[in-house]
């Protein structure tokens, strides 16, 4: 993590949990919160209530992955200004095994698990935002998992992009060859691989630790069925295409 920064309401209104909150809860919380500077790459426990903070991403993009002994690891969920990192555990007291890595750099919002607990049990409008938000992550983790076992590279590749995009609302996604290797549990030279791909389709252009997406419909074409489930679940279906449109209308499969 990097330095504490100054941060006003309206910033903190980035969020989309954090913007459910009554005015007067939102100000009555922002004497317990942090916002703090995130870097690609950095990771960290995914606490929930025993770590003592929920990250409310502002403008960074956070991934929740799982590893094995070996330290391979894989995404199985992201999160963005929509959401928060850490609620089941903050809400149910069950400490999740996922970890955390930061997939965007950008900005987050700290709070204590406490206050999170009290915001819950105190804004109604807070608690039916953050119980679609678990609801949604719930779906993505399965909907993600079974992408992860029954799809090719490419297409998780494709996927991966597209809903990054969609979260960020960026073009242009800071991410190097060995982040994505990284967060898709692949090898760096099959990423680049994958990436080149791309290139030579027209789909996206990319530079040192830069993919830029150019073709959002022919990159969609070149993913899995699953990018249009993630992309509901984000509420960005609209900026994110679809493999159906982009195949003769064929609808997308569900494959969980």
């Amino acid at each position: 993590m990097g330095c504490l920064l100054v941060t006003t309401m309206a910033d903190l209104r980035a969020n989309a949990l954090l913007r459910s909150l009554r005015p007067a809860s939102l100000r009555a919380a922002m004497g317990s919160l942090d916002v703090l500077e995130v870097a690609s790459g950095d990771a960290a426990r995914l606490d929930g209530s025993s770590g003592g903070w929920i990250d409310f991403p502002l403008t960074a993009l956070l991934s929740v992955v799982v590893a094995d002994p070996s330290g391979t690891s894989v995404a199985v969920a992201m999160v963005g200004p929509e959401g928060a990192t850490g609620l089941s555990g903050a809400l149910t007291g069950i400490e999740p095994l996922p970890g955390v890595v930061c997939a965007i750099a950008g900005r987050v919002a700290r709070l204590p698990t406490g206050e999170v607990r009290r915001l819950f049990d105190l804004d109604p409008n807070f608690r039916a935002a953050s119980v679609r938000c678990l609801g949604a992550e719930l779906v993505e983790i399965v909907q993600v998992s079974a992408c992860n076992r029954l799809h090719p590279l490419s297409d998780r590749l494709a996927n991966w992009l597209l809903c990054a995009s969609a979260r960020t609302g960026r073009d242009e996604l800071p991410a190097t060859h060995d982040l994505l290797a990284r967060l898709l549990g692949a090898s760096r030279p099959n990423v680049s691989e994958a990436l080149e791909s791309f290139v030579h389709q027209g789909v996206v252009e990319t530079r040192r630790g830069v993919v830029r997406i150019v073709d959002r419909a022919g990159l969609a074409a070149c993913g899995s069925d699953c990018v249009a489930v993630l992309a509901d679940l984000s509420g960005r279906s609209a900026s994110l295409g679809t493999r159906g449109a982009a195949r003769a209308g064929r609808g997308p499969r569900h494959l969980a």
